[in-house]
């Protein structure tokens, strides 16, 4: 478990978090200081742009900044490989002997001290053209010492669609999922949720089932799991044809738990889900 300060709220996060959005805005002012490192800490530590690498895996437009080579992913990738790479004396004489000619011919001066991460980041075209390349680079910096906390957001339809599942699976310590729930999610009884209201409300996934079964005048115990693949149908998924006689079965249940999650959670759902 992690121990998150964020604006003066105190917030304990899983390996795996599930967020349920119903304000954009006040997801919008969280995101904007999380990536400002504004005043955040983890487990005692202060986030900064040094110590935190976050990926954005939440929308088209988010992964179109991943894959191409100008985002922070390729550039700790390239970091880390270059930190890594071992130059013998002879090729790095030639090498700063062959740059300082054309920079002294250029600015009239020498530069003894060449930052190759630098440069060569500035002229590198490496690209992620695909879920393996991805995962590569990802892996190298997971594994090195260049960040202590990493924090992935995502969609699930996002990552189905792109083949990035894996994500789910990476076990390490300093890898933290945020899974923005849509359409394609399901709420699993060791989750941990996030609701973004006006405020922050923070549920474990079987306190949130229970809540909201609880005040149902038609609950049977016997059909616990039942309400639970109900609750996720509504929540979640926009019910097919093939399950128009699961609709007509649980018609009465369906229409009372949606007033119960409009009610209590202001999850105003109008059957397009």
């Amino acid at each position: 478990m992690y121990y998150f300060n964020y604006d003066n709220e105190n917030l304990f996060l899983e390996k795996h978090n599930k967020i349920i959005l119903i304000s954009y805005i006040n997801f919008y002012y969280f995101m904007k200081k999380l990536k400002e490192m504004n005043k955040i800490e983890l487990n005692g530590l202060r986030l900064t742009t040094k110590n935190t690498l976050i990926i954005d895996l939440t929308s088209i437009s988010s992964l179109i900044n991943i894959f191409n080579s100008n985002n922070n992913l390729v550039d700790s990738y390239i970091k880390i490989k270059l930190n890594n790479l071992v130059v013998n004396q002879e090729d790095d004489e030639i090498l700063k002997s062959i740059i300082n000619k054309y920079l002294e011919s250029m600015f009239e001066s020498k530069f003894d001290d060449i930052d190759y991460i630098k440069l060569f980041k500035a002229y590198s075209n490496l690209n992620i053209e695909n879920e393996k390349k991805f995962f590569k680079m990802l892996n190298s910096i997971i594994n090195s010492d260049e960040y202590e906390e990493i924090m992935i957001f995502y969609k699930r339809s996002i990552i189905n669609e792109f083949k990035l599942q894996n994500i789910e699976e990476i076990n390490n310590e300093k890898v933290i999922l945020f899974e923005i729930c849509d359409k394609d999610s399901k709420l699993e009884l060791d989750d941990n949720i996030l609701i973004f209201d006006k405020e922050i409300t923070q549920l474990r996934v079987d306190d949130f089932f229970d809540l909201i079964i609880n005040k149902s005048r038609k609950y049977d115990a016997k059909n616990k799991d039942t309400y639970i693949y109900l609750i996720n149908k509504i929540l979640f998924y926009a019910i097919n044809g093939k399950e128009v006689d699961l609709v007509k079965k649980y018609e009465n249940e369906i229409s009372e738990l949606t007033e119960i999650l409009n009610k209590e959670f202001k999850l105003k759902f109008t059957g397009e889900l």
